[in-house]
């Protein structure tokens, strides 16, 4: 279901979430960023994956999970809209088809999981790697670097 712009600025029960993985495809490492943004609060966090990662649909995948379980950790409020900026398409599709490649079905399920405490979520395409000036652009880009950071750094 898209979400649009109305739904979510100024409604205290949406949230959205920005999130961007980096993928070493020597080293099998990852590392992930995200923002979580609602009117009354902001989160961000990074750090590399544990163990082996396979590649880059997977990374981002592992950071949207890592993103939401933070977002459940750290609100004391359940929100009823989320909205995702991802430059992944694949991770996309789990959110706004509901349907997870053979491929992904551990982190996907997990995934579909996370999204069930949502009434309402869509998750929005953003290009990566621009140097546009507005702010989904400069959050995503601070994601990716970020992401970088980590991705050659092997997590215990």
């Amino acid at each position: 279901m898209r979400i649009s712009k109305k739904d979510v600025f100024g409604n205290p029960e949406a949230v959205t979430v920005n999130t961007d993985a980096s993928y070493d495809p020597i080293a099998k490492t990852g590392g992930y960023a995200f923002w979580i943004k609602s009117d009354t609060f902001t989160l961000k966090d990074s750090g590399g994956f544990k163990g082996t990662i396979t590649d880059s649909n997977e990374a981002e995948i592992k950071a949207l999970v890592n993103a939401l379980h933070y977002l459940e950790q750290k609100s004391r409020k359940d929100f009823s809209i989320l909205v995702i900026n991802c430059d992944n398409a694949v991770a996309r599709d789990i959110v706004n088809k509901r349907k997870v490649s053979p491929r992904f079905v551990e982190e996907g399920s997990i995934l579909l999981t996370q999204l069930s405490r949502f009434k309402m979520s869509y998750a929005k395409a953003i290009k990566g790697h621009q140097s546009c000036k507005d702010a989904r652009h400069w959050v995503n880009n601070w994601c990716d670097r970020e992401s970088r950071s980590y991705k050659k750094k092997k997590v215990q």
